[in-house]
């Protein structure tokens, strides 16, 4: 009402109006965490009281940050997935912030984003219906869609022989695995390791090939070398 003064409450027990003003800054800060209720009345220039219930407003006060958010599924540390997906999961209610080449921005799970070859870390924060932001949970990736370099061969036995078990020595990348094909016809590759020892039953010209598959399980190109029993 024009000319009318005020007063005011905010309380989670009991009223304790005092004289107010809008807009109206509780001092001191609210505590503890929980329902509270502003209340407020008015009295007119000539004195009067407001007789009606005071206008109120019941809201919750919600000072704590929402908990670490956990990770449903990931994708590998290293991979050649330049589009790789991060599935997570929060507190009831929570909505949630990533970051993966750099600031924040809103997002939902699962995320499914575009990266650069390199390492990465994403980053992911639960925001509260009260917006307290929560602790970040991270994971780092690395993104590698270079293909691994052609094997090597170490002192092959010779390209014609009487050993029916001959052995072919190969090496490549640090970390990488490989797979080996010894046949008389199409390939057949097989996961191998260095010394790989063949069992022939048949004489015939075989050719041996080996590839390597890095951590990224990207296939790299094939060396072979042709063995006649």
């Amino acid at each position: 009402e024009p000319g009318a003064t005020f007063q005011c409450s905010v309380s989670n027990v009991t009223d304790a109006p005092e004289p107010c003003t809008s807009p109206y800054t509780r001092v001191p800060e609210l505590t503890p965490d929980g329902s509270w209720t502003f209340k407020v009345w008015q009295t007119d220039e000539a004195g009067n009281e407001q007789v009606a219930a005071p206008a109120s407003f019941t809201f919750t006060l919600d000072s704590l940050p929402p908990a670490l958010p956990t990770f449903a599924t990931l994708p590998p540390l290293v991979t050649n997935d330049t589009t790789p997906t991060f599935a997570f999961t929060g507190e009831p209610g929570a909505t949630f912030e990533c970051s993966l080449l750099g600031g924040f921005a809103a997002c939902a799970s699962p995320l499914t984003v575009g990266a650069i070859e390199g390492t990465h870390t994403f980053t992911v924060r639960a925001v509260d219906a009260a917006g307290n932001r929560g602790p970040e949970a991270m994971r780092s990736i690395t993104i590698d869609t270079t293909l691994p370099t052609v094997p090597s061969l170490v002192s092959p036995p010779a390209t014609i022989g009487n050993d029916a078990t001959p052995t072919f020595a190969f090496a490549g990348e640090p970390s990488a695995t490989f797979q080996c094909s010894l046949t008389t016809g199409a390939d057949n590759f097989t996961g191998c390791t260095s010394p790989f020892t063949a069992t022939l039953l048949v004489a015939g010209d075989y050719v041996f090939k080996v590839r390597q598959i890095d951590q990224a399980t990207n296939v790299g190109p094939v060396v072979s070398r042709p063995y006649s029993l």
